[in-house]
This record gives structure tokens, sequence and C-alpha cells, in this order.
């Protein structure tokens, strides 16, 4: 299989480390309809944890993130690696 690399945009949160932070937020996209091209999260200090969300609709995560009063930071650029 061929790799394919492009340049995408993505955001992230923070959340308290805690059992089932992550599924609100996955559970609230596919509600919302949106679309995720990739997900990561992992534990940072001070008892939080870092999600990370790439899709091509950062407007539609802005929105959602804006109606649950969650912080997004502001969106950057990465590159996506699939194969």
């Amino acid at each position: 299989m061929a790799y394919q690399v492009r340049k995408v945009k993505y955001c992230y949160l923070m959340v308290p480390s805690r059992s089932g932070q992550a599924v609100k937020i996955l559970h609230g996209l596919k509600q919302a309809g949106i679309d995720l091209l990739a997900f990561s999260g992992f534990p940072v200090k001070g008892g939080k944890s870092q999600i990370d969300l790439i899709a091509d609709d950062m407007g539609g995560i802005a929105r959602l993130a804006k109606q649950n009063k969650l912080r997004l930071s502001k969106t950057k650029r990465c590159f996506l690696v699939q194969g």
C-alpha cells in the first residue's frame, strides 16, 4: 500500500484525566455529523489530558465546542500520513 501525505488542520482541547472524557467528545462529534480524519489523546501534567482532533471541517468542531462551552486551541497545521 502506498503512503499518502497531506497537510491538514487540527486543534486540541484539554480535559480532566478521567475515564470516559474522550468518549464524550467523540460521541458529540458523531451526533453532530462531524467526520474525523484522526484523533489522538494522551495525558499531560496536572491531572489533564490533551485531545487532538484532525478534521476537514474545523468550523463544525469549533461550533460544537462553543455549544458545549469547551475551550479549543487555535487551529494549527500538521501532516497526516496514511498508508
